[in-house]
């Protein structure tokens, strides 16, 4: 996605990745899959500035030998220890400038680093706050331990207890999603529990259009959640764990809960769904939170930083 901005303000980009792919490239600007350790000396020597959209020390390695401009933004976790990590900060001190997605992964590097979060498609996620949402609550998400799908599950449960069945969709393929399908069936849930599988990014947009909350129930501490700023963007309430960065992208746009604790999930999803005054006020800050965090937008920052470092090169 940032690759096409740069693009568009007029950058000449070239993409290196290790993803395969098969057919015809659907991008418009060039792709260079597994290229080779001569090929890629090269296209790193070509280039004015390289941005390492997230270390790799197999993409990397070039930039430990050449003296070339160079950009880090990092994703996610990464790990310092061993001969990799003394690789990885050696990669780290050689860099122009490093970006973070999330005040957790800059305070675990060992450089400074400018936080800029991941983007979200503007264009295919949206509102016009005139939605007929018919259902309640929207898990977006792979099936893993990871992702809190059981836990999401659980908190459900707790609420049919107390008499509340949120219509509830699940979509997302992964090795929990048997398993969850058997859970809703053994807890009395398919009345009002949906499992969808894997979607498009265009059908996930229109399920969010369709939702009142967005639950973000991660087990593990997200590095950040694109999903989130996709959720809010679409109209929904966020409402996710709060370790890592996950809560920086919901920002005031919805409630948090600690991680794994399934009894804070569904006294969260409780109150959204019986106070509509709190869902509403929630919902009022999301055109400003989101606007720096567009792909127009983020691309923009990344350009000025790339630019600053070629300036000093």
């Amino acid at each position: 996605m940032l690759a096409g901005r740069f693009q568009q303000a007029g950058r000449s980009v070239a993409v290196v990745t290790e993803t395969a792919y098969k057919g015809e490239e659907p991008f418009p600007y060039p792709i260079v899959r597994g290229a080779s350790g001569v090929e890629l000396a090269a296209l790193v020597s070509r280039a004015r500035c390289v941005l390492q959209n997230h270390p790799s020390l197999r993409l990397g390695w070039p930039l430990l030998v050449m003296r070339k401009p160079f950009v880090i933004a990092v994703h996610n976790w990464l790990s310092f220890s061993g001969i990799g990590g003394v690789a990885r900060r050696s990669l780290f001190r050689r860099c122009g400038r490093c970006i973070s997605i999330s005040e957790p992964i800059a305070s675990h590097l060992p450089v400074p680093s400018e936080i800029v979060p991941s983007p979200y498609d503007e264009e295919m996620f949206w509102n016009t706050g005139r939605e007929e949402r018919s259902r309640d609550c929207l898990f977006v998400g792979r099936m893993h331990q990871g992702k809190g799908p059981l836990l999401f599950l659980e908190a459900l449960e707790l609420l049919g207890k107390e008499g509340l069945r949120p219509a509830a969709t699940l979509v997302g393929g992964g090795p929990l999603l048997e398993e969850a399908k058997a859970v809703s069936r053994r807890l009395g849930m398919d009345g009002h529990v949906e499992f969808l599988g894997p979607q498009e990014a265009g059908v996930v947009a229109e399920l969010m259009r369709e939702h009142r909350i967005l639950v973000v129930p991660s087990v593990w501490q997200e590095p950040f959640g694109i999903v989130a700023l996709e959720g809010i963007a679409c109209g929904c309430i966020v409402i996710g764990s709060d370790g890592g960065g996950l809560k920086e992208a919901i920002g005031s746009c919805g409630l948090t809960f600690p991680n794994g604790d399934c009894r804070a999930l569904a006294a969260r999803i409780r109150e959204l769904l019986t106070d509509s005054g709190r869902a509403a006020s929630l919902l009022a800050s999301a055109s400003e939170h989101l606007r720096g965090r567009t792909s127009v937008a983020v691309a923009e920052r990344y350009l000025g930083i790339i630019d600053d470092v070629l300036s000093l090169a």
